[in-house]
């Protein structure tokens, strides 16, 4: 009974969601990259949400996302694969207090995003999981992935292994239906 509940709980989070989840992270500590010009307070033109990145303990970050509906923290690592740049984010404790983004991330799996980072400008492109599903039923994409349906649709979990994670992203990374909008970020101020 737990596991169905487990299941279910986690296929309504990866449809709401509208992103990948991944059980295994993108990174091994030797992939990990710091990039300061990511820390800082972060927002976008039509929009009053406020994302702020802290340097958090080693090669990683915190990130801190302010919108409306309170506040959502995610663990963050820059991942260097070749000539790209992923985030991988993981939820951080909360403290009760829940925006989208902490809601989206409310089960311990990693989530792969695209990254671009400038002196005052920050792209991040998340996995599309509807290319990633699409492909898996055509039989186009081949990467290990259970698919969790949940009432008339579903979605696909990752279960690869870092490695063979890797290998997928890097031979994707140029594709772009393999990677959702992007949520584009303007510097609005630096924290040094």
């Amino acid at each position: 009974m737990r596991i169905a509940v487990t299941t279910l709980a986690l296929g309504l989070a990866v449809l709401a969601a509208g992103c990948v989840p991944s059980f295994h992270p993108l990174y091994t500590e030797e992939d990990l990259v710091l990039d300061d010009r990511l820390v800082g307070l972060w927002g976008q033109d039509d929009d009053e949400d406020k994302w702020i990145f802290e340097r958090s303990e080693g090669k990683a970050y915190r990130l801190i996302q302010i919108d409306d509906n309170g506040v959502g923290r995610l663990d963050v690592h820059i991942v260097q694969l070749g000539e790209h740049r992923f985030l991988d984010t993981f939820p951080a404790e909360s403290d009760g207090s829940q925006n989208v983004m902490a809601a989206l991330h409310s089960l311990p799996v990693h989530t792969l995003w695209k990254l671009t980072v400038e002196e005052d400008a920050v792209s991040m492109a998340v996995m599309n999981p509807t290319w990633l599903k699409e492909g898996i039923e055509k039989g186009t994409l081949q990467v290990k992935h259970e698919m969790l349906r949940v009432a008339d649709d579903s979605g696909v979990v990752l279960t690869a292994s870092t490695a063979e994670l890797q290998a997928f992203v890097l031979k994707h990374a140029d594709e772009e239906d393999a990677w959702g909008g992007p949520i584009k970020l303007k510097r609005i101020l630096h924290d040094s």
